[in-house]
Formats: C-alpha cells, sequence, structure tokens
C-alpha cells in the first residue's frame, strides 16, 4: 500500500482516527519510528487546525491523504472551510488562557522536512513532506 485517502468529519474524536490510520500505513511501508513520531504529531496537529478554526459554527469534513514515494512519506490534510492568510496566520487572542493555542504552524515545521500551505475562502490544503528512503 503505497497510498491512502481518507474522509473525516472535522470533529476532535476524528483526529484519534486519523492517528490511528496514519500509524497503521506507516508501520504497513515500513517507516521507522521516529519518523513514524514525527508525522503523527505533526499530523495529528494539522488536523486539530483544521477541526479548530476551518468552520467556525458549521460543520465540514477533512479529507487526509497518505502517500509513500521516492522522497518519503507526503500526508495533506484538506479541509473546505473559510481559510486564512498562511503569511499572516490568526494570532491567539491576548484573553485566551490555554498556553497551547498558537504554536500548531510552528511545531509542524519543526517535526517535518517540508510543509506547504494553500489557503483561500474555499478551503486549506497544507502538504507535509518527511524525506527518508522507504522501500516503494
Amino acid at each position: 500500500m503505497n497510498e491512502m485517502t481518507l474522509t473525516f468529519p472535522a470533529l476532535p474524536e476524528y483526529v484519534r482516527e486519523v492517528r490511528i490510520a496514519l500509524e497503521d500505513f506507516l508501520r504497513q511501508t515500513g517507516v521507522n519510528n521516529e519518523t513514524a513520531l514525527d508525522l503523527i504529531a505533526a499530523v495529528s496537529e494539522a488536523c486539530t487546525n483544521a477541526v479548530r478554526y476551518a468552520y467556525a459554527d458549521k460543520s465540514g469534513d477533512m479529507e487526509v491523504k497518505f502517500e509513500l514515494g521516492t522522497q518519503g512519506v507526503t500526508v495533506t490534510v484538506t479541509d473546505y472551510g473559510c481559510g486564512f492568510d498562511p503569511k499572516n496566520p490568526p494570532r491567539r487572542p491576548l484573553s485566551d488562557t490555554d498556553i497551547h493555542l498558537g504554536v500548531g504552524l510552528q511545531l509542524i515545521r519543526t517535526l517535518v522536512d517540508e510543509m506547504n500551505i494553500q489557503s483561500s475562502s474555499k478551503g486549506t490544503v497544507i502538504t507535509l513532506l518527511k524525506k527518508g528512503k522507504w522501500l516503494c
């Protein structure tokens, strides 16, 4: 299996389902444990962002695609929500006391080799690449 695409409601309980599916995919493709842990954390954060920010007060889906290629593992997280400006992401309000908010994109960048964000009023696509040599 070199590719898998899943679609879930953008709800918190489905982030766990994405993690489980990605872990299974990575195990089957022979990705080492350290790489797997980095990718699972990065993808969890990207999905959590879709859940938290993409749809505001309405419901919607997130699509997650895992792909093993010649460069390594690519994961794409797509939502069809309101979008944002990747060069100027929303900041956590000063009144918000949750210190974990507002650091997601920086965290993702530290866990993967490449991150690309495309966003518009029709949704956001975050593409993550973790480089490595695995059987294809």
